[in-house]
């Protein structure tokens, strides 16, 4: 009896968003001219809170979602609403002057919860890692896998600035890189060398860029491609960048955007759905309650989770109901990012 009570504890207790309770921003700094320090930092600390939501709305929403918040939010609330938490630090008031360096922590539960009720989709899901392939011409000299691709450099700088979704791994651009994928083995997307590559830098996701000349030869075409194992080969898109003499613009111009189509497609492609809800019928195995709370928190930190209802209680295989929003290949994959072993065909088995 005991041992029911304590499994419908840790099934039914609150859920909780391990994990995603708040969302931290940088610190802002700020040197103010002000003779009202107090009015000063209430402003700076609205000014901190607009950035922080700009900041987390750009990493998790794409385009249209992001859109479709900003002309809700602005009608139907208010900003303060979402703050969890503010560190302040460095702070020095003076006669004429205000110095501090501020932080904002967001409530992620509450802005969860518009997001829902406003039917906004978004991605909280981090992509394993691409390798970064390139190749183009120029003049009569080919680029590829050397270090003079200044294609590869030029995403590679920009991708270490932004804390993008979508993650990148770039190769050592060697001899040995060459050896492994030489440039006429891109170009005819050969598979087994795409394997060895990725191999060497054991990984199993690869994105090809292909630059060439358009067919009306006024601008350059950027071709996309990604190969996994599980995937192929894909085409995801063909886009035109301008055609201009000076390499680095053409090169800052064409990195700037790839990076924002790419950051964009993942979370298209990864969105959780706000309009549908789904249930799945699991079973979780669990040889002691330690094994079963860290089951269940695990479960719940997805944000996704709408609930959780018990069907059936017994030692090491308890019979529940995981309600969710979106599709299941997402919720799948965030079973997947919490380390949970499972199987998910016929039958949905969760075990650590």
């Amino acid at each position: 009896m005991k041992l029911f009570i304590i499994l419908i504890f840790v099934l039914i207790s609150p859920i909780n968003l391990n994990g995603f309770e708040f969302f931290t921003s940088k610190y802002y700094h700020y040197n103010i001219e002000t003779f009202n320090a107090d009015l000063t930092k209430k402003n700076l600390i609205k000014v901190s809170t607009d950035k922080t939501i700009e900041s987390f709305l750009n990493k998790f929403l794409d385009t249209n979602n992001r859109l479709k918040f900003n002309n809700i939010f602005n009608r139907k609330y208010k900003s303060e609403e979402l703050i969890k938490s503010i560190n302040i630090e460095n702070e020095f008031i003076r006669e004429n002057k205000y110095i501090a360096d501020i932080k904002i922590n967001l409530n992620i539960r509450k802005i969860i919860n518009i997001f829902r009720n406003e039917k906004i989709n978004y991605t909280f899901l981090n992509s394993k890692p691409f390798l970064v392939i390139s190749t183009y011409n120029f003049g009569f000299n080919s680029y590829g896998l050397n270090q003079k691709n200044k294609f590869n450099s030029i995403f590679k700088d920009k991708i270490t600035r932004n804390d993008l979704l979508i993650k990148f791994n770039f190769p050592n651009l060697d001899f040995n890189d060459r050896y492994i994928l030489p440039l006429e083995k891109i170009k005819i997307f050969d598979i087994n060398s795409f394997n060895r590559i990725l191999d060497k830098y054991k990984l199993k996701n690869l994105i090809y860029f292909q630059i060439e000349k358009s067919a009306n030869l006024e601008n350059y075409q950027i071709n996309i491609f990604t190969y996994s194992l599980e995937n192929n080969l894909k085409k995801i898109v063909s886009l035109d960048s301008i055609n201009t003499k000076n390499l680095d613009s053409f090169f800052n111009h064409s990195t700037n955007l790839t990076i924002n189509y790419l950051d964009d497609w993942w979370k298209k492609n990864n969105n959780i759905n706000n309009k549908i809800i789904n249930s799945k019928i699991c079973i979780i195995k669990a040889n002691n309650y330690n094994d079963l709370l860290t089951i269940r928190n695990s479960i719940s930190s997805i944000s996704e989770l709408k609930s959780i209802n018990i069907k059936e209680l017994s030692f090491n295989s308890n019979l529940i109901i995981i309600n969710y929003y979106g599709d299941e290949r997402i919720f799948k994959q965030n079973l997947i990012m919490k380390n949970l072993l499972f199987e998910f065909n016929d039958k949905c088995i969760i075990y650590k």
